[in-house]
């Protein structure tokens, strides 16, 4: 996956963090996008596995499963 570190500057910014502190720690709020984005790529992955091998007669509609939190 990649993470543009220019939409990382722009959430940084737009969350009220001040600027000195985003140059500071820009390598680790990257870690921390990456992270984030590969955790809930695998949260989507499981709930994609469970819809699919569900054995019940109706299911739901699998974006209806994703939106579910």
């Amino acid at each position: 996956m990649q993470v543009s570190v220019k939409s990382i500057r722009v959430m940084a910014s737009e969350s009220g963090l001040p600027e000195s502190l985003v140059e500071r720690h820009l390598d680790a709020l990257c870690a921390l996008s990456l992270r984030t984005r590969a955790s809930e790529r695998k949260i989507c992955l499981n709930k994609v596995k469970a819809w699919y091998f569900s054995s019940a007669k109706n299911k739901a509609q699998l974006f209806e499963v994703l939106n579910d939190n």
